[in-house]
């Protein structure tokens, strides 16, 4: 009899244990794979819009910055990250005024953001086949199809945030400038790795301390402003104010840990061309930034169905370029 007492009490022990570790890798920090996206609209300094990404991510992810222009739609500026041995576009603007930058749905399980999608180079094609972004959001199909993540979007007139959460679900919010001339008012977006839409809130399984202080902290900045500019959104993506690990521009707490490697932002001016900054800090010994006025000139140095490498960390090894048949 006692050694049935003793096998319930060791099956009881087992659950237990089964169920502390389920509990410890729900709390437990997903993959340092981060960034903090940020927009303005309206209250930009000669009108338009600006748009920002911060790319975070563990050492040794490399990146480079590439001018591809494909047989058919629009050209574009990506900036390529090497993740997993694979090149994957996280930010680019195109020759309508167009831009787009991505972050990872960090909340989401890693099992489940790395689903196969079924539309395939989501940003790729919305860069090289949508003027606006009234247009790329027109492809509402195209978002439902792919894995959990999470975009912001910009042009001269608008700005707006896409959620995907697993199965499908999407969200989006959208802000515009108000009013005409002095009495013209715009607002701002701001997003980190976790879901903000409350109708997504159930697919947040684990919201990381840094997604919320990062995106605190970026709001709080945004909202001590009075006006933007591009000058401003490069201080804010330098701001170390809340630590290495939460705040905007990540340093790291340890050797292996995230830190920002590589900064992204363009103004969107109401008339004229864009201005786009990107920077890298991949490689700490051998920084580069980049300053591109997107203006026609720019545009046509290269001929459709090629690609031109622009910029690159050292370390990126030598793949093709996106876009392009063969090595440019």
């Amino acid at each position: 009899m006692l050694s049935i007492h003793v096998q319930a009490a060791c099956r009881r022990l087992r659950v237990c244990a089964l169920l502390l570790t389920a509990l410890a890798l729900l709390q437990a920090p997903v993959r340092a794979e981060a960034c903090t996206l940020w927009s303005a609209v309206g209250d930009v300094s000669g009108g338009g819009s600006l748009l920002a990404k911060n790319r975070d991510f563990e050492p040794g992810s490399w990146s480079r910055l590439v001018l591809v222009r494909p047989d058919r739609g629009l050209a574009y500026v990506g900036l390529y990250a090497l993740v997993d041995g694979r090149q994957t576009l996280v930010a680019g603007v195109n020759e309508a005024g167009l831009a787009i930058v991505s972050a990872t749905a960090g909340s989401v399980p890693k099992e489940q953001r790395k689903v196969p999608s079924r539309v395939k180079a989501l940003a790729a094609r919305l860069l090289s086949g949508s003027g606006s972004v009234g247009e790329a959001l027109a492809n509402r199909d195209w978002f439902v199809e792919h894995a959990p993540v999470i975009y912001m979007l910009a042009d001269s007139t608008k700005s707006a945030w896409v959620e995907v959460a697993p199965e499908g679900a999407v969200a989006v919010r959208e802000i515009a400038p108000t009013g005409r001339g002095e009495s013209m008012r715009g607002g701002t977006l701001t997003h980190t790795n976790h879901f903000l839409a409350p109708e997504l809130a159930s697919a947040n399984v684990s919201v990381g301390r840094s997604s919320s202080a990062r995106l605190e902290g970026i709001q709080a900045m945004l909202a001590r402003s009075k006006g933007h500019s591009l000058e401003e959104f490069e201080r804010l993506g330098l701001d170390t104010s809340r630590g290495p690990d939460d705040s905007v521009f990540r340093t790291g707490s340890k050797p292996s840990s995230a830190r920002t490697l590589a900064a992204f932002m363009t103004e969107i001016p109401a008339e004229g061309s864009p201005l786009l900054m990107v920077r890298s800090w991949g490689d700490p010994q051998r920084t580069w930034i980049m300053r591109l006025p997107l203006n026609r000139t720019f545009w046509e140095r290269t001929p459709p169905g090629t690609s031109q490498l622009l910029a690159s960390d050292p370390g990126f090894p030598d793949m093709p370029l996106p876009g392009a048949p063969g090595r440019q």
